[in-house]
């Protein structure tokens, strides 16, 4: 049996992923990290962290529900 894949498009368009990474990207920053400090595509760089340290983050948000709990971008699924 096929599994079915379904992508979505999360680069901040359809998807406001940012602020569900908020809480982990704080941990990892050892300080509260607010969403206007996201200034770069490149989140690890806007902050300073590691490239292994953003992977693991990528992977907590690849692997548990904080994707499907992220809210959409106003107005961009709602009408």
């Amino acid at each position: 049996m096929k599994r079915l894949k379904i992508g979505l498009d999360i680069d901040g368009v359809i998807v406001d992923y940012i602020h569900s990474m908020l809480p982990l990207l704080a941990e990892a920053c050892n300080r509260p990290v607010v969403y206007h400090e996201i200034c770069d595509w490149d989140v690890a760089k806007a902050l300073s962290l590691p490239e292994y340290r953003m992977n693991e983050i990528w992977a907590e948000m690849f692997n548990t529900p904080r994707l499907l709990d992220a809210p959409p971008v106003e107005g961009r699924l709602t009408g």
